[in-house]
């Protein structure tokens, strides 16, 4: 009985050290992944911020230009909804 018990007992901790390295092997992967996801943003966000910058400086050196654009935006979009 006792070695029975001891066999179990052993394959009880060999069982919980295989879930132990399953589990410390997906917050590994669950880690590395939410941080390539931050880096991402992060990029996303300083892509976003360069070009509202890129955008604001040409509006502000060619100003009528820039009305020209946005009015022939709003009349091709005007078309395009009106002709549904």
């Amino acid at each position: 009985m006792r070695r029975a018990v001891q066999g179990l007992h052993a394959a009880i901790d060999s069982v919980a050290r295989k879930v132990e390295s399953a589990v410390d092997n997906v917050r590994s992967r669950a880690t590395s992944t939410a941080e390539t996801v931050q880096e991402g943003a992060t990029q996303l966000l300083d892509a976003e911020e360069a070009l509202l910058e890129s955008v604001r400086t040409t509006v502000r050196k060619h100003p009528l230009l820039a009305l020209g654009a946005a009015f022939a935006a709003g009349v091709l979009l005007s078309r395009l909804i009106s002709s549904r």
